[in-house]
């Protein structure tokens, strides 16, 4: 199974930069040898001091040069890893990359070919798709997830909208009849506490679907409209069970 196109897309853009920045050190370096000839090159005989002063001065400038480097490429990866977190957490995943991987030959022989296939002279307009490392949750999964929990959600809430409708017809009927003789406030209280059980019910199952559409997309947009219908349902029941009280 291969990548998507968006983040088969995104390795590309990343391969970009990396070549950018690689073209720039290597410039570097090069200007670092084209000063040494300019500027030190000048006889026609060195000793041996000279031509070692010379080396330890171009092999320290070197140096500190890569280290540089190394140390932006290590951390640029670190920001790229973290705004991969970022975006994880966001629908509450756990990645667990695997570091042993990035030694891995038969890998970078790969990327290394992936790579030479993106910016060769013919490669315009050519896609090629990376095959993933490991088998895990794809983005169409991700959106089969997201559909189920939806669905679930519409349900619950369909269910609340009958249920209210129902205690709502009943409260109605209720009070529509005359007040009962004094020897009939046994089966009002026995129905009054039927409903309230039912409405502490259906309380309860509100509760376990916010609780679980809080727990997969709290920090997610896609659900903000269902997760107001329901809390627009519990706060009908609240208001019934008021309007029983009294």
């Amino acid at each position: 199974m291969a990548l998507s196109e968006e983040h088969t897309q995104a390795i590309v853009d990343y391969l970009r930069f990396a070549r950018y920045k690689r073209a720039q050190r290597l410039r570097a370096v090069d200007a670092a040898f084209v000063e040494l000839k300019e500027s030190r090159l000048m006889e026609d005989t060195f000793t041996a001091d000279e031509v070692a002063g010379m080396l330890e001065g171009l092999g320290a400038l070197l140096h500190a040069d890569v280290e540089t480097e190394l140390i932006d490429s290590a951390h640029s990866n670190v920001i790229l890893l973290r705004q991969m977190f970022t975006e994880a957490e966001k629908w509450h995943l756990k990645l667990k990359p695997d570091i042993s991987l990035l030694e891995h030959k038969d890998l970078l022989a790969e990327i290394a070919q992936f790579e030479k296939e993106q910016f060769a002279p013919t490669a315009a307009g050519k896609s090629t798709k990376l095959a993933p490392l490991a088998e895990a949750a794809s983005p169409a999964l991700l959106q089969q997830e997201m559909t189920r929990v939806k669905d679930e959600a519409a349900k619950q809430v369909a269910a609340a909208t009958a249920e209210c409708g129902s205690l709502r017809k009943q409260l109605a009927e209720a009070k529509a009849r005359p007040a009962p003789a004094a020897a009939a406030a046994p089966p009002s209280a026995g129905n009054e506490k039927l409903l309230n059980a039912e409405i502490e019910s259906l309380r309860k199952e509100l509760a376990a679907a916010h609780a679980d559409l809080d727990k997969k997309f709290a920090d997610t947009t896609q659900f903000a409209n269902m997760k107001k219908m329901l809390e627009t349902k519990n706060t009908q029941i609240k208001e019934l069970r008021a309007q029983l009280d009294q």
